[in-house]
């Protein structure tokens, strides 16, 4: 069975002594907190850093409407796109209102997309269960010591799975000309 929303939420509130819930509108204080916060939990847990696993290349479609001010192309940004990371074959672009403009015909993107909660891995599905807990204990218990052990305890889970994103990308090479400041003084 896969993971869901509703479940990271409930995890997030047996964490600060709640109540579990069964979904976003079952009537209670607790569902209308965490369907009220969840998406900008998430979504800012998410734009903190570039995520490994949110990671995607996309051939844009160009669309056929006249483009901005110097622009010859307009081409569309998919709603779930959180953030652009590189243009392939334009270094000189512009991003206004969910669109993309260049000079180019062709566009492809580098980019970061919101993902399900069934494509997080473990390490950041803690993560974002702890940052939950921290909104949820003042939101539903409005006890700032609780908050300061949730807000210390989502910090320690962050970097542990910004360690664990890290390790699934390569090292970056070393050239002979890395280490410029040692080839400087000799």
């Amino acid at each position: 069975m896969a993971i869901t929303a509703v479940d990271l939420c409930s995890k997030a509130l047996l964490l600060i002594g709640a109540n579990a819930i069964q979904s976003f509108q079952d009537g209670s204080r607790e569902s209308d907190v965490c369907a009220s916060i969840y998406e900008t939990v998430r979504d800012t847990l998410l734009a903190n850093r570039l995520w490994a696993f949110t990671l995607e290349q996309l051939n844009l479609a160009q669309l056929n409407e006249e483009p901005l001010r110097d622009w010859k192309y307009a081409y569309a940004l998919p709603s779930d796109v959180i953030r652009v990371k590189k243009v392939s074959n334009s270094k000189d672009f512009e991003i206004v209102k969910g669109k993309l403009y260049s000079n180019n015909r062709e566009v492809s993107i580098d980019c970061q997309k919101t993902v399900d909660v069934a494509e997080m891995p473990a390490y950041f599905q803690t993560a974002l269960i702890s940052e939950l807990a921290s909104k949820l204990s003042v939101s539903l218990l409005g006890d700032n010591s609780k908050y300061q052990l949730f807000s210390n305890l989502a910090q320690r889970d962050l970097i542990n799975a910004r360690i664990a994103d890290c390790q699934n990308r390569p090292n970056p090479k070393w050239g002979e000309d890395s280490f410029w400041i040692t080839v400087a003084r000799w």
